[in-house]
């Protein structure tokens, strides 16, 4: 009598496979507690020294931070236009408008 074994190894393949999957789900979930208070979802987000400092310090600090993005950014936009620079020309007539001078002319 002749054995086959392709029944018996999809018969384990199942098994393990079946094994993991109920293992997974009985595995136990590590507890994280939420903060409950202002001042710990205040240290959980930002610096604790940001925590520390009152409304008016908060606020100074990161006006400053706002101020050394832009700055970075103005800085990065001159940088890139710093070689295209254009001359405008405009003169006042006596009515109040203003047209553009001729080539060449200067106020």
């Amino acid at each position: 009598m002749k054995i086959k074994c392709g029944p018996i190894v999809l018969f384990f393949i199942i098994y393990i496979w079946a094994y993991s999957i109920f293992n997974a789900v009985n595995a136990d979930e590590p507890k994280v507690q939420m903060p409950n208070t202002d001042q710990e979802m205040c240290q959980l987000f930002l610096k604790s020294e940001i925590c520390a400092m009152t409304q008016t310090e908060q606020e100074t600090y990161f006006l400053g931070i706002f101020k050394a993005l832009i700055d970075a950014q103005i800085q990065e936009n001159l940088k890139e236009h710093e070689g295209e620079g254009h001359d405008i020309c405009l003169r006042q007539l006596d009515n109040g408008m203003f047209i553009k001078c001729n080539e060449g002319e200067s106020i």
